[in-house]
């Protein structure tokens, strides 16, 4: 079976990337435009959201603090046949947890993501029982800035 391309190219952002094709720990490849992840959603030029909607998006989990939505509202909120939810993932990670990170890996990424991991357990298990609850099968994206 051949897979869609990895990253969806719509004006206004610059990293949207399909999940799918990835191998599970149980062996299993994550179904194609399952999951996406993306960057700044609140740039999407016009036509950007029902492009979105044609690959198959139906729910839409914007992980930006309470702070930088109300900045840059996102053009997926109150969109025809998307569930919208802000679950900030990063708002109570201070520079103190992210210093006590594990910093011996390559990408600068990794010890944030770790920390998050470590610190933010309530938010990840809200974002998780939010994907988890949805009827049937349908795409999810999660996205920050």
């Amino acid at each position: 079976m051949m897979l869609p391309p990895r990253h969806i190219a719509i004006e206004g952002t610059h990293n949207i990337r399909d999940l799918g094709g990835y191998v599970t720990a149980r062996g299993t490849k994550v179904p194609p435009r399952r999951f996406l992840r993306a960057d700044c959603l609140h740039r999407l030029a016009p036509g950007g959201a029902e492009r979105l909607v044609d690959e198959g998006l139906r729910c839409v989990v914007d992980l930006r603090t309470k702070q930088e939505v109300a900045i840059a509202p996102s053009f997926l909120d109150g969109l025809r046949g998307v569930d919208y939810i802000n679950l900030p993932l990063f708002e109570d990670l201070s520079p103190s947890a992210l210093a006590s990170a594990d910093a011996k890996h390559s990408h600068p990424l990794v010890p944030f993501y770790i920390a998050a991991l470590d610190t933010r357990g309530p938010a990840v298990r809200a974002i998780l029982t939010h994907i988890a609850s949805g009827r049937g099968r349908r795409s999810v994206q999660l996205h920050c800035r």
